[in-house]
């Protein structure tokens, strides 16, 4: 019973992390069209999302050669 209990444990931790991830690179796409162009897509190229501690930093490139990054933080309710 006892390793039932630690295996889902751990998957649910795992689901966790997966779920903030996804969430977190949605959020980051969404932040860097909304800090440089307003919400318009026009000149979006790529967004890349990496976890880091609390949080996570997003590099935002755009096809008028802006770049830049945006740190982001996990905010868990």
């Amino acid at each position: 019973m006892k390793a039932f209990i630690a295996i889902l444990s751990i998957a649910i931790v795992l689901l966790l992390i997966v779920s903030i991830k996804e969430t977190s690179a949605k959020d980051c796409k969404q932040e860097c069209v909304k800090r440089y162009t307003n919400g318009d897509l026009t000149n979006f190229l790529k967004a890349e999302y990496g976890p880091e501690r609390r949080g996570g930093k997003c590099y935002c490139e755009f096809t008028c050669h802006v770049k830049f990054y945006i740190y982001l933080k996990h905010e868990l309710n």
